[in-house]
């Protein structure tokens, strides 16, 4: 996310940030972003920030997974479109730190 928002910055656009952690971006000095604390499971929420951008960049990272996180992509990815219906956006770019190691036992890798 971070270097996502810094080429953004470098190529000019106004960028609003909707962070988990703040803290995260305080070292970057830019009239041309703003950063929001915020739920992404809340889609109200996260449409009143998108309103007025043309796009949505999303990288969203989860720091570790487990049985009751393995819905997060997902539920996160729903919240989102539906930020940016309410918000009118149609562009959307997506980036996760999750990957996948091919094992023979797994038959759709």
């Amino acid at each position: 996310g971070l270097q996502l928002v810094q080429q953004a910055l470098a190529r000019g656009y106004q960028v609003t940030a909707l962070v988990r952690n703040p803290k995260k971006l305080e070292h970057i000095e830019s009239k041309n972003l703003q950063v929001v604390q915020c739920d992404i499971m809340n889609p109200t929420e996260l449409a009143k920030h998108m309103t007025g951008h043309t796009a949505v960049l999303s990288a969203l990272g989860y720091p570790g997974l487990s049985i009751w996180s393995i819905t997060f992509y997902e539920d996160s990815i729903r919240s989102i479109v539906s930020a940016m219906r309410n918000a009118n956006i149609k562009r959307f770019i997506g980036i996760t730190s999750m990957y996948s190691k091919y094992q023979s036992y797994y038959p759709f890798m």
